[in-house]
C-alpha cells in the first residue's frame, strides 16, 4: 500500500487512499464502480487508490499507510467509510492481521505521541484474549521485518502457486492467485431485489447501538444521547487521528436503503437512526475531520441491498465525495498561507 501511494506522490499527483469496508469497496458495482467515477470526477491531477475490503475498520489498513506518509505530504488524503460515532484504533487486529505492528516493526510510522500514548494505555486494560492476539502479532511482524517472508509467500501465492484450499477454488487451489478473478456476483433484477430480507436482521443493524447511545430523560419525557457514549467518541477521535492530519481525512456515513428502512424500523427509530449519523458527524467536524452523511436523497435503485450502492448510488456518493474533498483542498491551501 505504502509503494502504490509513493508511485502517485512521486508523479506530482494529489493522492485519495480509500479505505472502509465493502460500500467504500463498491461491492456489487462491477465495472461501474463509484472510484473510477471519482477518478473521472477529479481529473489526470489526482490518483485514487481504492484499498477498501469487506469489514474493515475505518483507520486500519491503508490508514495506517496514510498515516506514515502523510507528515511530509499535505497532498495525500484519507477517505473511509465508518460506523456512526464508533471509531477503532490503528492498531486493532483485522482478519488477525496488524497492519500498525508491520509498519511500526519496518520503521514506516513517524512518532505521534497522543497516538501512541493512547496506544499504550489500550493496551494496560487488555484481556487475556486481546493480549495474546495482540502478542502474537506483534511478534509475527517483529519477525516479518527480518525476514519478510509475507512478502516471499505472497508473491509466490500470487504469481505461481497456492497451497492453501479454499471451497471456492477446490478444482484448482494449487493454481497461483492471480488467475481467479475477483468477480462481483450480478446485481439482483430491480423488481425482485428487495422482496426478501430479513427483517430481524435490518433491524439489529440499524438500532443495536441505541442501548449504548441513547438515555430515556424522565424529566423531558424524550431520548436523548449519552453524554458517556459521546465523550468516549470525542476521546477515541482525539486518540486516533493525529491533530496535524485531521484537515487531511474524510469520513463517510452512509445511510441504509430507505425502502427496508420503511419496512423495517418505526418513524421514531428512524428518526433517531439519523440523528445518531447526523451528531457523528458534527463531532467529527467539531474535532477538525472533514465528513459527510450520505444517502438522505438516495433513492431505492440507488442501492444493491441494504447497504451496499448500485452504480448509480455510487456517482452520487463521488459527486458528494468530490465536493467535499474540493473544499478540504481550498480550506488547507488557506491555511499555508
Amino acid at each position: 500500500m505504502v509503494a502504490m501511494i509513493k508511485e502517485g506522490l512521486a508523479e506530482g499527483k494529489t493522492v485519495i487512499v480509500i479505505g472502509g469496508n465493502s460500500i467504500a469497496e463498491g461491492r456489487g458495482q462491477g465495472k461501474d464502480l463509484w472510484t473510477v467515477d471519482l477518478q473521472g470526477r477529479l481529473g489526470p491531477t489526482y490518483r485514487v487508490l481504492n484499498l477498501a475490503q469487506p469489514g474493515m475498520p475505518a483507520l486500519t489498513g491503508p490508514y495506517v499507510a496514510f498515516l506514515s506518509l502523510a507528515p511530509k505530504n499535505r497532498n495525500l488524503y484519507y477517505v473511509a467509510v465508518t460506523q456512526p460515532l464508533y471509531t477503532n484504533g490503528p492498531e486493532t487486529p483485522w482478519a488477525g492481521y496488524s497492519y500498525w505492528w508491520d509498519a511500526y516493526y519496518k520503521g514506516l510510522l513517524p512518532y505521534f505521541p497522543h497516538l501512541s500514548e493512547a496506544i499504550d494505555e489500550r493496551i494496560k486494560i487488555e484481556t487475556s484474549s486481546q493480549r495474546a492476539e495482540r502478542e502474537e502479532c506483534q511478534l509475527e511482524e517483529f519477525l516479518d521485518s527480518i525476514f519478510y517472508f509475507q512478502d516471499l509467500w505472497s508473491t509466490i501465492a500470487y504469481k505461481s502457486f497456492f497451497t492453501v484450499w479454499t471451497e471456492f477454488t477446490a478444482p484448482t487451489f494449487l493454481a497461483p492467485r492471480k488467475e481467479y478473478p475477483d468477480e462481483d456476483p450480478p446485481p439482483i433484477p430491480i423488481e425482485t431485489r428487495f422482496n426478501a430480507f430479513n427483517r430481524d436482521e435490518e433491524l439489529h443493524e440499524i438500532t443495536r447501538n441505541f442501548k449504548f447511545i441513547f438515555e430515556f430523560n424522565q424529566t423531558t419525557n424524550n431520548w436523548q444521547f449519552s453524554k458517556r457514549t459521546l465523550d468516549w467518541f470525542k476521546q477515541s477521535i482525539a486518540n486516533s487521528v493525529p491533530d496535524q492530519l485531521r484537515s487531511q481525512v474524510l469520513m463517510i456515513d452512509v445511510r441504509r436503503n430507505p425502502l427496508i428502512m420503511s419496512r423495517t424500523v418505526t418513524e421514531d427509530e428512524l428518526s433517531r437512526s439519523d440523528k445518531v449519523s447526523e451528531k457523528s458527524k458534527i463531532i467529527w467536524e467539531a474535532a477538525g475531520v472533514s465528513a459527510i452523511y450520505a444517502g438522505k436523497d438516495f433513492q431505492v435503485n440507488d442501492y444493491l441491498d441494504g447497504c451496499h450502492l448500485s452504480p448509480s448510488g455510487g456517482a452520487k456518493l463521488s459527486a458528494a465525495v468530490a465536493s467535499k474533498l474540493a473544499d478540504m483542498q481550498r480550506s488547507n491551501s488557506l491555511r499555508r498561507f
